[in-house]
């Protein structure tokens, strides 16, 4: 660890160093490609991968306390996520069983306005 801000800067992308595999020509020999970006580029990918983080970290909590609960009632709810006029409610009563993000997908299916032909 240095105290030098230029050094630290350096050595924190050095430490968030990104290698993309791809099966374009763009390939190095070793199948990696390296990112040509900036400083507050690499700071602003290392938030959004941190949000995903965290949203992943939130729907796999919620599917492990739907799982403690069904093993201690002896049930197998899963998830539903209802929209209706007056409301929109993630609930934990549903058969057929649903992990909560395909439930989340299942109304985000629903609910998406249909394309009609030639608009």
């Amino acid at each position: 660890m240095t105290n030098n801000p230029a050094d630290a800067m350096r050595e924190f992308a050095k430490d968030c160093a990104l290698e993309i595999y791809l099966d374009g020509k763009a390939m190095q020999d070793d199948g990696r490609v390296r990112l040509d970006i900036s400083f507050e580029e690499l700071l602003e990918l290392r938030a959004a991968l941190s949000a995903v983080a965290e949203d992943t970290a939130r729907l796999d909590w919620l599917d492990q306390v739907n799982t403690r609960t069904n093993d201690r009632a002896g049930t197998s709810y899963g998830w539903k996520f209802d929209i209706n006029h007056n409301r929109a409610a993630l609930t934990d009563h549903n058969l057929p069983a649903l992990h909560v993000r395909a439930a989340i997908d299942e109304a985000r299916f629903k609910s998406a306005p249909v394309k009609q032909e030639g608009k």
